[in-house]
């Protein structure tokens, strides 16, 4: 059977650039209506709210609602940053880093990403770790973007999270720690992250870190699939599964598949549970 090696600068290190201007609303999310946008609009105009300026960025930045328009999301997530909003100060770091709405700035996007961390962001924590570890207007750093990703991942966010037991499972930046690299794996998949329920499989698949279980393999590969994992990842997946489900007999299938389902489940309620922003303003994973 073939197993798909994990790739350290997997999707988010070598497309994160290119997948800021994606959509991103999901199953999980409402889509604002026409009235909610002008909602949107005269809380930001008539009462100067920043979390509503922050939101109009949002839709504009997305396509959601309104047409895409990178420039008009800068200038309204300009005037919310102004207002103090921390989040809108990260989206002008990926802004500044894609080059979106405005000319591309390394040294801009570092200082948004920086006065966004003041505020509490962090997704920014997790944007900068990325500028270390891709050297992005910053000499390149594993060991600075492990302390970042780390600060991130323990407030919580779930991608750091995979991005640093990836670190740990190379030893790139950290010690190799294929005990460490597993632990963060399973509290980042248990939280819906596709890419490390995907990573999880892997482990399992090969028997690294963990015990060598196909069974197991197969549900956490499954799961990544009911979470959305896309691209070159999806496929690579589906044809692992499919190498593992001849592997297995059929009452192992069938708890494999049970499993599946209850991953799922877990994944939604985790995401259902999550704050959703002003007005059914798409909640977007801004990182880079």
């Amino acid at each position: 059977m073939k197993i798909h090696r994990i790739i350290i600068v997997l999707f988010l290190f070598l497309t994160g650039y290119a997948t800021v201007g994606t959509a991103r609303v999901t199953n999980y999310e409402p889509v604002p209506t026409d009235s909610a946008v002008q909602r949107l609009y005269r809380s930001a105009v008539e009462n100067r709210d920043p979390a509503a300026m922050y939101a109009l960025g949002n839709l504009f930045d997305e396509g959601v609602g309104v047409a895409q328009n990178y420039e008009e999301a800068f200038k309204w997530y300009k005037r919310a940053a102004a207002g103090g909003n921390g989040e809108a100060m990260n989206c002008l770091g990926i802004a500044y880093a894609a080059g979106q709405g405005v000319a591309q700035s390394y040294a801009l996007s570092f200082q948004w990403f920086s006065r966004a961390v003041e505020k509490g962001s962090i997704d920014a924590m997790s944007n900068i770790a990325k500028t270390y570890y891709l050297g992005a207007g910053r000499p390149v750093n594993y060991a600075e973007a492990a302390k970042w990703f780390e600060r991130a991942a323990m407030d919580g966010d779930a991608s750091a999270m995979n991005n640093l037991a990836l670190q740990y499972a190379k030893g790139i930046g950290v010690p190799q720690n294929q005990q460490i690299a597993v632990a963060l794996l399973g509290r980042s998949a248990k939280l819906g992250y596709p890419l490390a329920m995907k990573n999880l499989g892997i482990l399992y698949a090969k028997g690294e870190g963990v015990r060598q279980d196909n069974l197991a393999a197969y549900a956490w590969m499954g799961a990544a699939l009911e979470a959305g994992l896309q691209g070159e990842d999806r496929g690579a997946v589906t044809y692992e599964m499919g190498a593992l489900a001849r592997e297995l007999d059929a009452k192992e299938l069938a708890q494999a598949r049970e499993l599946v389902a209850d991953i799922s489940a877990v994944a939604v309620r985790n995401q259902q549970s999550r704050k959703t922003r002003p007005d059914s303003a798409p909640s977007k994973p801004n990182v880079l």
